[in-house]
C-alpha cells in the first residue's frame, strides 16, 4: 500500500523520504495512481454523499501523514524549522493533484514540473542549499 511503502522510505531514509514520498504518491505503478483516483471520486463527490465523506477522510489522512512527516523533518534537522507542516502537507497533496492534471492532459507542464519538485525540494529541506 502507499501508506506502509511511505512508512517505509520515512523509516529507513529520513532525510530524503520527502521526495521518496512524493515519487510514491504520484508514481503510476499500476493502471491508476491514488490521485487519479481522487480526481475521479470529486467528479461524482457533489451527487453521493458516502463518496464525499470517503474521499473527504481519505485526503485528510493523507494530509495529516504529511504533516507528521515534516514535523518529524524539523525535529531531526532535515526540514527547515521555519516551515507551516500543516500548510506544506495541503501544498504537498496540491502537487499530487496538478502532476494528475498535467498527466491527464498530455503533459501540459512539460518540463514546468520538474522545476516545481525542485523548487519545494529547496524550499522545504534544510540541506538542499
Amino acid at each position: 500500500s502507499f501508506r506502509a511503502l511511505a512508512q517505509k522510505e520515512v523509516d529507513e531514509r529520513p532525510a530524503t523520504c520527502l521526495g521518496a514520498v512524493a515519487d510514491a504518491y504520484m508514481a503510476k505503478r499500476a493502471k491508476i495512481r491514488v490521485v487519479d483516483l481522487w480526481v475521479q471520486a470529486l467528479s461524482e463527490a457533489g451527487d453521493d454523499p458516502v463518496i464525499a465523506g470517503a474521499l473527504r477522510d481519505q485526503i485528510r489522512e493523507v494530509h495529516d501523514f504529511f504533516a507528521d512527516v515534516i514535523r518529524k523533518g524539523q525535529e531531526q534537522g532535515h526540514v527547515h524549522e521555519d516551515r507551516d507542516p500543516v500548510a506544506e502537507a495541503w501544498i504537498f497533496i496540491g502537487g499530487g493533484l496538478l502532476a494528475t492534471i498535467d498527466h491527464r492532459l498530455g503533459n501540459l507542464l512539460g518540463d514546468d514540473l520538474q522545476r516545481v519538485r525542485a523548487e519545494r525540494r529547496r524550499w522545504m529541506l534544510a540541506d538542499s542549499e
